[in-house]
């Protein structure tokens, strides 16, 4: 329960920075899932409204209200998750994120290479752990590799992988560049 009511701090959190713009530096990772989150968005919008409309008892029809605008609230939520926690590198090593459920460190010293390539995973869970590799799929996908020196491999998605990997290369100068 506590793992919910932490999602729940952190979606009105995300959606008090989108909302204020609070301008968030990084590498974003929404462009897949961008039409999908509008898409449920719009449906539910409308099916909030069809819904007032059709149902015949005021007490009903105020919970479904109440109901729908809380999903449709933390839909919204969600999407500002995605646009306000991009990946971020800073002096100290990288953060790989997944809207405000997943955030993953990983210090400079314990990164031995960096690559982009792409690579599609049949399950599509935000967090996938294979033996020593987690993949943090969007859309089914990654696109960035990061090797540790503990022999451990993270996987991620990014909307401008090259980029993002030519900014992580620029912050591992004792080590050669990898080949992508």
């Amino acid at each position: 329960m506590s793992k919910w009511m932490a999602y729940e701090g952190r979606m009105w959190i995300s959606l008090y920075r989108w909302i204020r713009r609070t301008p968030s530096s990084g590498y974003t990772y929404i462009r897949p899932l961008n039409a999908v989150l509008w898409a449920f968005i719009i449906v539910s919008a409308v099916e909030t409204v069809a819904l007032h409309l059709i149902l015949p008892w005021p007490v009903v029809r105020l919970v479904v209200d109440v109901l729908s605008v809380y999903g449709l609230i933390w839909m919204f939520g969600v999407l500002a998750g995605y646009k306000v926690n991009p990946h971020s590198i800073d002096a100290d090593g990288i953060r790989v994120r997944h809207a405000f459920f997943v955030e993953e460190f990983v210090p400079w010293e314990n990164v031995k290479n960096v690559r982009a390539g792409k690579r599609y995973h049949s399950e599509n869970k935000m967090r996938l752990v294979e033996g020593a590799t987690t993949s943090f799929v969007v859309s089914g996908q990654t696109n960035v590799e990061i090797a540790t020196v503990d022999e451990k491999v993270i996987r991620f998605y990014a909307d401008e992988p090259d980029a993002l990997v030519a900014a992580l290369e620029r912050e591992l100068p004792s080590r050669p560049p990898s080949t992508s």
